[in-house]
């Protein structure tokens, strides 16, 4: 039996050269800086709530959020990878709506980290930093935090997003996003506070992979694999999942180049495995002809991959997330330090 770090301890002291000098080899090809890196060290230090106020003496230019988000693009049409003549009519959050909101919830949940819950608020209570993006509140109380604090405040955030996220048209809201906005309108937001702050729909796409690899491991570390089944029953796609990846070639492709074939009948647990193979070796057919897709040669980033998935199965990290929370799981992985 052992941990994820016991793991990464083994590793390191048996081959302590190898991480260093691969940063070596990339930052020789100029290729290093691109992934930043600094992100797996930065620390959530226990923040001044203060940080979050915006007040006139305050030495910062600023945009009222309603004249902000009327020139703010909150989605962009996009085709996944390998699907450019495909039927498929897919929308994303652009990473200047993320910025937004995800400042506005950190803002929230370094509150009520802080004991706090502000009162009754609106648009008119936040101001977007000029040249960030970022959200402030401004000219709000507080009240000390219990329940139907929480509740009112996501209710309140919920009426913002609401307008910011569906001003373009309520019909391309994604799946992932609405499970968002679904969780804030709920009782259960109360419980959920950190799944919001670090919502997988907000996740800049270059951390998608980090982010799911660090669940997996924890869902991993639950010794019964019987008790896997039981955790995966609310995440969906177990049933179909082999259904729908045959609209993409780079998932079909992993899919059938499997050793040992993947057993369609295996539910979510089967699911876990293929997703967790096929972002692991999500690079390998970069420029390669795919058997299984007429010898097509396909050029990508990973963040056009992950864009990819994020589009084919919108609610599988959302819902990993709040599958862990529920198990009081979830916080011990740190995943806001991925934004």
């Amino acid at each position: 039996r052992y941990t994820t770090d016991e793991s990464e301890e083994m590793l390191a002291v048996t081959f302590p050269l190898y991480l260093p000098k691969i940063q070596e080899v990339l930052d020789e090809r100029k290729m290093l800086r691109a992934l930043n890196l600094e992100n797996l060290f930065s620390m959530e230090a226990q923040c001044n709530h203060e940080k979050y106020i915006y007040t006139e003496t305050t030495s910062q230019e600023t945009t009222p959020l309603p004249e902000y988000i009327v020139a703010l693009t909150v989605y962009k049409n996009v085709k996944p990878v390998g699907e450019k003549n495909g039927s498929r009519d897919c929308w994303i959050m652009t990473k200047e709506a993320k910025r937004l909101i995800r400042s506005l919830l950190k803002a929230l949940y370094i509150f009520h980290q802080h004991g706090l819950c502000p009162g009754k608020f609106n648009e008119s209570n936040i101001v977007i930093l000029t040249g960030k993006g970022k959200a402030k509140f401004t000219h709000i109380t507080f009240e000390a935090k219990d329940d139907s604090g929480i509740l009112r405040n996501y209710e309140d955030t919920h009426a913002i997003l609401q307008r910011i996220l569906c001003q373009q048209s309520p019909d391309n809201v994604p799946k992932d996003i609405n499970h968002l906005l679904e969780l804030m309108s709920s009782p259960r937001s109360i419980n959920m506070g950190y799944v919001i702050y670090t919502h997988a729909c907000l996740l800049p796409l270059g951390n998608r992979y980090q982010f799911f690899l660090q669940m997996f491991e924890k869902i991993m570390s639950v010794l019964d694999r019987a008790v896997h089944q039981d955790m995966l029953n609310d995440v969906p796609y177990g049933d179909n999942w082999h259904t729908i990846l045959q609209c993409n070639p780079l998932l079909k492709e992993s899919f059938h180049s499997c050793e040992n074939p993947y057993d369609t009948n295996g539910g979510s647990t089967v699911f876990l495995k293929f997703y967790r193979n096929t972002v692991v070796h999500r690079m390998e057919n970069h420029g390669q002809a795919l058997v299984y897709s007429n010898k097509k040669k396909l050029k990508y980033t990973p963040e056009e991959f992950e864009e990819m998935l994020a589009v084919t199965f919108p609610l599988y990290l959302p819902k990993i997330q709040e599958m862990l929370q529920e198990r009081k799981m979830l916080r011990a992985l740190n995943l806001h330090k991925l934004f």
